[in-house]
């Protein structure tokens, strides 16, 4: 391969990459929209944009990439890793009911990345 041909698929990953970082962030915070005006509770319990944005992160960029299945117990611990906790117990109550609500979360931000992904898809073949 000559420097020019990597060249140019260095510039293509980096184009695709950025769009990638945009069509995510659109998504987090369309679905975090929607999520904050149906769980006003729990966003003011910390499952809120900046759990999302940092402890969350890492599981979240995994949703809708194919190689992961991000569930919503993974991120429900992840959310119960933000407090201390007297007894395991109770750290587990919490994740108990947290994961429906981080079930919740997650399928709007998979709805967000489809319908993104969608119209990404959309507008590159009209061109």
């Amino acid at each position: 391969m000559n420097v020019v041909t990597q060249m140019a698929n260095f510039v293509t990953d980096y184009i695709n990459y950025r769009r990638t970082r945009r069509v995510y962030r659109q998504a987090l915070k369309r679905a975090y929209a929607t999520f904050a005006s149906q769980h006003r509770l729990w966003v003011e319990a910390f499952f809120d944009e900046h759990f999302l944005n940092l402890q969350a992160a890492g599981l979240l960029a995994r949703t809708g990439q194919g190689n992961s299945k991000v569930t919503a117990y993974a991120l429900a611990v992840a959310y119960s890793r933000q407090f201390t906790w007297s007894t395991p117990e109770r750290q587990a109550q919490v994740i108990a009911q947290a994961t429906p609500v981080a079930r919740q979360f997650l399928r709007l931000f998979e709805a967000e990345l489809g319908v993104r992904s969608s119209i990404g898809r959309l507008a590159r073949r009209s061109v």
